[in-house]
């Protein structure tokens, strides 16, 4: 049984999931565990490897797991790295672990502009930039996951909404400790404005916007 400190809630593990969770929380090799699985109730292997994708998934998307690859959590900016993502079975059976982070980066970045919280969300964007990284770290991988998650937003606008998809990509690669920069830049004549994400001063994902003739006004990393 485990309870949930957050929503107060009881959740009931049968006796799989209890084996599965306890080799999660432990770090325990997965292999052996399910090589005694298998033994004992004499389940499809198929079947099983795609349940515990499954169960890690939706452990990972409500919360109750992180990737010890990730930085702690950020404290002091309200509750936006607790903040729950609603995620649905098949979207986790979908996605890998990779693009289950990147999409939940969209809903906090989402999240926080219909609460009006975007301030509190650049806080917990600053103390990301403020954490460790790995800079022998490939970023390729993050972004095609980041790409795959962007394409399941029903709401998306792509490069047309640039905050908000420069914000979920900062705050995605920062989580992987990935070393990158946000940034927010204009022009006068003609005026525009546009927000993107740098790694070592080349711009991530940018098609038509050039951003080498914008003034920065904001930069965060």
């Amino acid at each position: 049984m485990l309870l949930d400190l957050v929503t107060l809630r009881y959740h009931v593990l049968n006796s799989i999931a209890g084996q599965m969770w306890r080799a999660a929380v432990d770090l325990s090799d997965w292999d052996a565990v399910r090589q005694d699985i298998l033994r004992t109730y004499a389940c499809e292997a198929e079947r099983l490897d795609t349940d515990w994708a499954v169960f890690c998934g939706e452990a990972l998307a409500a919360g109750w797991l992180v990737d010890a690859r990730d930085p702690p959590s950020v404290g002091g900016v309200g509750d936006i790295p607790a903040a729950k993502v609603p995620v649905t079975r098949s979207l986790v059976q979908r996605l890998g672990w990779l693009e289950l982070a990147a999409y939940a980066a969209f809903w906090r970045v989402r999240r926080a502009v219909r609460r009006g919280t975007l301030p509190e969300f650049l806080q917990y964007c600053e103390a990301l930039a403020a954490g460790p990284t790995v800079s022998c770290r490939d970023h390729r991988p993050a972004l095609r996951a980041f790409l795959r998650a962007e394409a399941l937003q029903f709401d998306r606008a792509g490069p047309d909404d640039c905050l908000v998809r420069s914000l979920a990509l900062f705050s995605f690669l920062r989580s992987r400790r990935i070393d990158c920069r946000h940034l927010i830049g204009v022009r006068r004549q003609p005026f525009l404005a546009h927000a993107w994400v740098e790694i070592e001063q080349v711009a991530l994902l940018e098609g038509q916007t050039d951003v080498g003739q914008l003034v920065p006004i904001s930069v965060i990393g």
